[in-house]
């Protein structure tokens, strides 16, 4: 996807503002419910549909009924809010009256309420990976169970179904989807895992140095400390890690694990085997040095020659591994940890 250019983003945020002025000057005098039937329903609608936060929030600032306008299929733009998946309109609610937040719950089309509308499956260009948009959608649904009335639980729409029945039914490929990208993503990094256990576990057996009776003649180095934390810390990790990784394999994937179980384990994962990688590379690497200093001749020449390309060469693999899964961290710490819709 192209990352749009600074200048790309100046325009598109000058040219908000100029229409959030342009409604403010519109909107403002006194307004009647017919003459803003005529001039701000349509406006207010559109916005909600296509998720223009401000302008929503402006024509509601001069005309709090604006809630009252209804589309041609019975939606308010709240309704439409939900049904676009446009958060920064449906979170207006949160500031808006007792009195007027029961409006999102009135009824719509084939007697449908607001939360079947969240139940429905509504597919997001800006979530990468079924697992994530699965908990999108699981936030969106558990939203808006959280501000509507009980009652509104048990609805049935004209085909009988109650809103959980509607999300189960409509969700049902992407909890499959969702379960194949987590067990394919765990695998992957479980391989890796055993590959580290094994290696550490081996540099463990096999200490760097002629052993005297199993104890190491490079005992009393200061690497070889750095040596021992090190393999330690990068066996103990990934073992750490690969546990997390089984424990999404045998996850029961239900709708519900999407939400905090899953996301939360796979980030976990993500981290402990990243900081694995790096200690095992720092473990590998002080071996090396140690091994280089037992070569007989100037150590002074040796270290300047091989300390610095040692340590570039450790560090390339943990800074491209980090880079590599920088979107997927970002993304799921962000969803995680803070959503945006208060479920």
């Amino acid at each position: 996807m192209a990352v749009p250019s600074i200048e790309e983003i100046y325009k598109t945020k000058l040219m908000n503002e100029q229409a959030c002025q342009l409604v403010k000057t519109i909107c403002s005098g006194d307004w009647t419910f017919p003459k803003a039937s005529y001039a701000l329903k349509d406006p207010v609608l559109k916005a909600a549909s296509m998720g223009s936060r401000e302008i929503v929030k402006e024509i509601l600032k001069v005309y709090s009924a604006s809630t009252m306008f209804y589309d041609d299929n019975n939606y308010n733009i709240f309704q439409l809010a939900v049904l676009h998946r446009q958060e920064k309109v449906f979170n207006l609610i949160y500031d808006m009256g007792p009195s007027q937040k029961w409006v999102a719950s009135y009824p719509c089309k084939d007697k449908e309420n607001i939360l079947h509308l969240a139940g429905k499956c509504i597919p997001s260009w800006h979530i990468n990976g079924a697992s994530l948009q699965m908990q999108w959608e699981m936030q969106w649904f558990k939203a808006v169970e959280k501000f509507v009335h009980p009652l509104l639980l048990e609805g049935r729409n004209i085909d009988n179904k109650v809103p959980r029945e509607v999300f189960e039914d409509e969700h049902k490929e992407l909890v499959k989807d969702g379960e194949k990208w987590m067990r394919d993503t765990a695998s992957s990094c479980m391989v890796v895992d055993a590959l580290i256990i094994a290696m550490v576990f081996a540099a463990i057996i096999a200490v760097p140095g002629n052993n005297e009776k199993g104890i190491p003649n490079f005992r009393n180095e200061a690497l070889f400390k750095v040596f021992v934390i090190a393999d330690a810390a990068a066996l103990f990790s990934s073992s750490f890690s690969l546990l997390l990784f089984v424990r999404i394999l045998t996850s029961r994937y239900a709708e519900e694990d999407f939400l905090k179980a899953l996301p939360k384990r796979l980030l976990l994962g993500l981290m402990t085997l990243i900081f694995s990688i790096a200690t095992m590379l720092v473990a590998s690497s002080s071996a090396l040095i140690m091994l280089i200093d037992a070569i007989p001749g100037a150590k002074v020449i040796l270290r300047s020659t091989t300390v610095i390309p040692v340590i570039i060469m450790a560090v390339f693999p943990v800074v491209f591994f980090i880079w590599s899964q920088s979107h997927l961290l970002i993304d799921v710490v962000l969803s995680t940890y803070w959503p945006a819709l208060r479920c």
